[in-house]
Order: structure tokens, then C-alpha cells, then sequence
């Protein structure tokens, strides 16, 4: 062995052992098996909070540092017809956004509660003559929820946006979808993103522009915290067909950064990345949008084809983040995913419907991370090879969790879609080397793990939920730093 190989062996063995060590802690079990949903949080006390909607009420439980539960503790939310909209950490107190229906009248409610299940105070967003209990009502927050933006339709089936402060507890504004568009005739926001000092942006197509010659169809723009709306930033005119587009708000560099994948105009399948950075502040409203090609030879070292106009075809490539580096460029992790329903081999005929019965397969599988340059130039690319399969269980268990690190990045994930089995990452350095070691072992411990649903505690420590026959625990992983 030379020495220049030998050297590089001696490195790549000293960064493994300086990042294998770690500590593993789970929860004692709790029975979910009636429950239509479960929140939790961490506090900065160390606690853990569990929130569990069980259709007809909320239950509330900690988690200590020692990781034992306290008893259940029952939150009463206003009226018997309500639905939780989304939930909020407030350091040790919690609040839920939820409609209710109270007698004939119908509201928007946000309320905060102790973690003793105690109601600390609440108020009504919207009332009856707007928000009606049948219309569309969803919340997009900022990074640590100060700002939750709240779409809805009124009784009139007009489409609008609230934007509200959770800090100073104040209503900033309402806009209807049509102030944001004025004369445009059909407008779907595709994405919302809100920076921590209170900037909306909206990614917005026209639906009804697509069959009009030389229309600008998709553009971004952003409303300030007095409601007051920007100039439109377009992406194309009507030249490409975007998918998979993701936003994130450079604060450092005060940008818009725009990632996803893209097809010339009449085009059905994804053809290469596309990368372009928004100023809100420049007078120039059309947006320089960056294509690059799919390679023949990086497709080639995936499972998927490409035919000869360089398509991809195999499934979805689905990309599922995108991270900012600290210079303005960022990573796309895309993954290879594939739905596939099929007949039972036993029967074809659910008795009790008379419809066809059917199963359905989730393959989740290459990881493809892709990172840019400010200027939107391609650094690199890697594939991760993994491969997950499952059955009826809409994938939960699959795809993976990006944890970050000031070094490097973990990419961790299942090895199998069952509880006998490993855990695995990725370390992930900034130059796109990266090897591959395991975790954790499952086998006999009853644990399968949503990493999609995990939250990063700490620089070093994450929470994964984990279901298994109807049962929840919570998984701590804590990687210790081995200066060994």
C-alpha cells in the first residue's frame, strides 16, 4: 500500500472513531392504538411534552430528563365540533390552533396551556362570518413560530390570509387572495415561507394562464409586516414546467433561494435541477433562473433510466429539503420514491364493498444530494444508496432525517422498514465525502422509527417517535463526541 493511501486510511479511520460513540435512551410505551394524532415538544427544562388528540378530546403528558412519564392530564378546548389546526411551543407552555364550532357560531381559536394541561388564556382569530366549519384552514409558521400565516375561505368561498404574531399576541393584517393577485384571474400559492423578521414569501402560479401565449406564469413576491405587497419576481415565461420547488430565506445574505427540478414546456418528466436567488431588493423583476441537465453518467448509478432525452422516468425523484450553506449556495437532497398498488394474490374482491381489494408498496430509496454555489454553479453530486421497502403504512417509516452538525451533516434512516433490524447515517462532509456506519441495532427492542417525524434537540442530540403494534415510545439518541 503506498503511502499517500495509507495516510488517507489512517484519516478516514480517525474520523470514524471520532464520531461513533453515542447513547441511546426509549421511553416506556403508551397505548395509541385509538388515537387520530400525537404532538410532542421539547422544552427548554429538558421535558418533553406528548399532546395526543383522540378525536373527542386532547391529553397532555411529560417526559422527564430521566426519561419516565407523568400522569395524563386531559385539555379542554372549546365546543364539542373542533379540529386542531396546528400546535406551538412557548418554552415550558404550549399553544393550539384549533376551529371550533360553539352552539351556531364558528371560530378560529388560539389558546395557551401549561403543560399540566392548565389554560393560561386565548382569543379568537376569526369568527363566524369568515371562516365557516366546512372551508380549507391551514397554518404555515416561521422557523421558531412567531409568525403563523393562516389560509382560509370565507362563506363566499373567497380565499385569504391571515398574519398574526404570537409574541405580542397581535393581528398584523388579512389579505384576500385577490388583493395579493389583483387582476389575475386564478391564483394557487404553491408555497409559503416566513422569515423570523416577519417577511411572507409566496410562490404563486396563475392556473388559467397556461394555454395563454407569452404569460408569465409563476413568480414570487413577499408582503412586509404592514401587509404592504413587494413587485413581482417572475421565474419563467412560460418557457419551463417547474416540480419539486423549494424556498428558504437566506438571512445572511437577505435572498430568496429557489431550488427543484424542471422540463422544457411541453415536457412530462423532470430533465435537470434548476437554482435561481430572488433580491427583493433590486428593481429588476425577472429572476435569473439556472438549468442543469441530468448527467448520463450520474443516472446511470442510479436504479431509475434515463432515455436518450435525458428524462427521468423511474418513479418520483422527490425533493424532500433543501440547505443553506453558510457562502449563499445550498444542498438539494432528492430521494427515489415509488407507489405501486396491486391485487392480493389470495383474492380480488373485498366482500364487505364489492370493490376490488387492494395492496399498496412504498419504495423509498436513493439518496441524490446535490449542492450549488451562490451563483448557482454545480459543485457536486452524490448518491447514497439505501433501500426501503414497506407495505400498506403510507411509508412513514421511511426516508430519512438530515441532522445538523458544524462539520458535517448526518443523514440518518432505517435500514429495513421493520423492528429487527439497524439504524444507519451518512456523514456527509462539506466536499461531499461521506461514509456510511450504523446507529443502533432494533433487533428485540420493539422499535420502529419515524425519522421523517424526528426532532433535533441539541448540536448533538435527537428525539424519534416509535410505533410498534399500536404502542408509542420516544427514542433519545445522544451522539457523544469521542476525543479518544
Amino acid at each position: 500500500m503506498s503511502c499517500i493511501r495509507r495516510c488517507s486510511l489512517i484519516i478516514l479511520l480517525l474520523w470514524v472513531r471520532h464520531f461513533a460513540a453515542q447513547s441511546v435512551s426509549i421511553s416506556p410505551e403508551i397505548n395509541i392504538k385509538n388515537d387520530f394524532a400525537y404532538y410532542f415538544f421539547n422544552h427548554p427544562s429538558g421535558h418533553i411534552s406528548l399532546v395526543r388528540d383522540k378525536s373527542f378530546r386532547l391529553s397532555i403528558q411529560t417526559l422527564d430528563r430521566e426519561f419516565n412519564w407523568s400522569s395524563e392530564k386531559s385539555i379542554e378546548l372549546n365546543g364539542k365540533k373542533w379540529r386542531v389546526v396546528d400546535m406551538y411551543q412557548n418554552e415550558e407552555n404550549l399553544s393550539i390552533l384549533y376551529s371550533t364550532k360553539t352552539e351556531e357560531t364558528q371560530h378560529l381559536m388560539l389558546a395557551h396551556y401549561t403543560t399540566g394541561g392548565v389554560l393560561l388564556g386565548e382569543r379568537i382569530l376569526l369568527d363566524q362570518s369568515q371562516m365557516p366549519l366546512t372551508r380549507f384552514v391551514s397554518a404555515t409558521s416561521s422557523e421558531h413560530n412567531t409568525w403563523i400565516c393562516i389560509r382560509y375561505e370565507n362563506a363566499r368561498n373567497e380565499k385569504s390570509i391571515l398574519f398574526y404574531n404570537r409574541q405580542k399576541d397581535s393581528i398584523y393584517y388579512k389579505k384576500s387572495i385577490q388583493e395579493i393577485g389583483e387582476d389575475e384571474e386564478d391564483l394557487r400559492i404553491k408555497k409559503i415561507l416566513i422569515s423570523e423578521s416577519g417577511i411572507v414569501y409566496l410562490h404563486i402560479k396563475n392556473e388559467n394562464s397556461d394555454q395563454k401565449k407569452n404569460k408569465k406564469t409563476e413568480y414570487v413576491q413577499s408582503i412586509d409586516t404592514e401587509g404592504r405587497l413587494s413587485v413581482k419576481h417572475y421565474l419563467n415565461p412560460n418557457e419551463l414546467k417547474l416540480f419539486q420547488t423549494r424556498i428558504k430565506h437566506d438571512p445572511i445574505n437577505d435572498k430568496l433561494v429557489m431550488a427543484g427540478l424542471y422540463s422544457e414546456k411541453n415536457g412530462k418528466y423532470p430533465e435537470g435541477y434548476y437554482f435561481a436567488q430572488v433580491n427583493f431588493h433590486s428593481e429588476n423583476n425577472n429572476t435569473d433562473l439556472r438549468k442543469i441537465p441530468f448527467s448520463q453518467e450520474l443516472m446511470k448509478e442510479w436504479k431509475g433510466q434515463v432515455n436518450h432525452k435525458g428524462e427521468w422516468r423511474d418513479g418520483e425523484l422527490k425533493l424532500q429539503d433543501l440547505v443553506l450553506t453558510r457562502n449563499g449556495g445550498c444542498l438539494l437532497f432528492f430521494e427515489n420514491t415509488k407507489e405501486i398498488s396491486r391485487r392480493p394474490y389470495f383474492s380480488s374482491i373485498d366482500p364487505s364493498t364489492n370493490f376490488a381489494s387492494r395492496w399498496f408498496d412504498y419504495y423509498f430509496d436513493d439518496v441524490l444530494v446535490v449542492h450549488f454555489s451562490p451563483l448557482g454553479e454545480l459543485n457536486w453530486e452524490r448518491v447514497l444508496p439505501k433501500r426501503q421497502y414497506s407495505q400498506d403504512d403510507d411509508g412513514i417509516f421511511s426516508s430519512f432525517f438530515i441532522f445538523s452538525t458544524s462539520a458535517f451533516l448526518r443523514i440518518i434512516f432505517n435500514d429495513a422498514v421493520n423492528s429487527d433490524g439497524t439504524v444507519s447515517e451518512y456523514l456527509l462532509k462539506p466536499n461531499g465525502d461521506h461514509i456510511r456506519k450504523s446507529v443502533l441495532n432494533t433487533s428485540y427492542k420493539n422499535l420502529n422509527l419515524r425519522f421523517r417525524d424526528a426532532l433535533e434537540l441539541d448540536a448533538q442530540t435527537i428525539i424519534i417517535p416509535s410505533e410498534d403494534n399500536g404502542k408509542l415510545s420516544l427514542v433519545r439518541i445522544r451522539f457523544d463526541r469521542n476525543e479518544n
